[in-house]
């Protein structure tokens, strides 16, 4: 089941704000261990968003927090959740005729920083767009969730002509936790949080009101988690 909440306020411009709250629940029943009969899943999903514009500025801040109880298992207790997302979005309009926009965006994902202290910490995306915070090569937030994810991105976009709008997003990722992986030359164990870099570059071609042209070319860099645990 998912239900829940949103409503926006308007009347503190130039910054609008969206409230969130948003239950999701998964009502298969447990069949074993402590928790016996209770469902497997009921998270809650609450947050903020605050945005606007004041020429040539634009902003977006997001915060999220996840609680609740989760079964990590057909036989262990019930988890408690305690789980966060934040982002912020900074851009600044260079030029008003082209649409010439630069900006920086950093998103935080928590991640279960010990899978031994009684409370499932890492955030889920539920029905959330990938592509809006994790660029689209959809590489992430899927692999290593556990260990969290922080994403910095420099922005730039541009409309050269009226139907045509070109953008540049430089990704850098990494782990929110150190990750430890055994190294394949010296066969020693390792720990880092560098997951790579990602480079995506987009075309949008506005034919009409009912049609527009997408084209992409993205390319990833990895780094020593991604080829540690990928090759």
């Amino acid at each position: 089941n998912f239900h829940g909440l949103y409503a926006t306020v308007k009347n503190l411009k130039p910054v609008l704000a969206d409230l969130v709250y948003l239950i999701d629940d998964n009502t298969a029943e447990l069949t074993k261990g402590p928790d016996n009969g209770a469902s497997k899943l009921s998270r809650v999903t609450t947050g903020v968003r605050l945005y606007g514009k004041s020429a040539p500025w634009d902003f977006d801040v997001e915060f999220f927090h996840q609680y609740g109880r989760i079964a990590l298992t057909e036989t262990d207790a019930r988890t408690p959740i305690k789980a966060d997302l934040y982002s912020v979005n900074a851009g600044m309009t260079l030029d008003a005729d082209l649409k010439l926009r630069t900006g920086i965006v950093y998103t935080v994902l928590t991640g279960d920083n010990d899978a031994k202290d009684g409370t499932y910490r890492t955030f889920n995306m539920i029905f959330g767009s990938g592509h809006t915070y994790f660029g689209y090569m959809d590489l992430f937030p899927k692999i290593l969730p556990d260990y969290g994810l922080h994403d910095a991105i420099l922005s730039v976009s541009v409309t050269p002509s009226a139907p045509l709008s070109l953008a540049l997003d430089l990704h850098h990722f990494r782990l929110d936790r150190a990750a430890t992986f055994k190294d394949p030359t010296s066969g020693l164990p390792t720990q880092t949080k560098v997951l790579g870099q990602e480079i995506d570059l987009t075309a949008n071609y506005k034919y009409s009101s009912l049609l527009t042209f997408t084209l992409g070319l993205s390319a990833f860099v990895p780094g020593e988690a991604m080829r540690y645990s990928r090759g």
